[in-house]
């Protein structure tokens, strides 16, 4: 363990907790619709699945190109990949074995919450974000090849100002300009 492998562990913990969110929150969603604890533990990981494999492939392969970094630099940042691996492989049999068997016990607890049920708070304000949000879903579905147009069209936009605008050298390959050493010697060495 070093400040590099650390480092790489912080990056992917994000990535971990999230998946694990996703999980839960989708079993508990079907347990608030009536299902058995059982069932909706193995309803709610089988429908996110996919989902967090893709997540989790994903993140592997932004990170794979750092396994191939030539000189120096590669020698240190490959630890990074290596720990963001190792992790994930871990978190994706935690989340899809673990995690639901955990969750499966306390899920007794939880009923299906009528409309009076509910905290004000979420009848008031969650309840219209929810429905804004899947009109608009609804309607970028609709038009999906629309949307997908304009996000690629501001995708290569963002690149080409980048490009044109921006400098960029992950590692320089010029020397330093001052260096120090420091030499211990007998007290009887000359200056020369």
């Amino acid at each position: 363990i070093n400040i590099i492998s650390l480092m790489a562990l912080i990056i992917v913990i994000g990535i971990i907790v999230d998946d694990a969110i996703i999980v839960a929150e989708n079993i508990i969603q079907y347990r608030e619709r009536g299902l058995s604890p059982l069932d909706a533990a193995s309803q709610g990981i089988a429908d996110v699945y996919k989902p967090v494999i893709t997540t989790i492939l994903t993140t592997f392969l932004a990170f794979s190109p750092l396994f191939f970094m030539p000189g120096i630099m590669g020698k240190f940042v490959y630890v990074i990949p290596v720990v963001i691996t190792i992790a994930l492989s871990f978190s994706l049999l935690e989340v899809s074995l673990a995690l639901p068997a955990h969750i499966k016990g306390s899920l007794s607890a939880i009923s299906s919450p009528t409309s009076e049920q509910q905290p004000n708070f979420q009848r008031r304000i969650i309840q219209p974000l929810r429905q804004w949000y899947q009109r608009s879903l609804g309607r970028a579905l609709a038009h999906r090849y629309k949307v997908c147009v304009v996000f690629l069209i501001a995708m290569i936009s963002t690149f080409a100002l980048a490009f044109a605008f921006m400098e960029f050298e992950l590692f320089p390959g010029s020397a330093a300009d001052q260096f120090y050493i420091q030499v211990e010697l007998p007290p009887t060495t000359s200056l020369s």
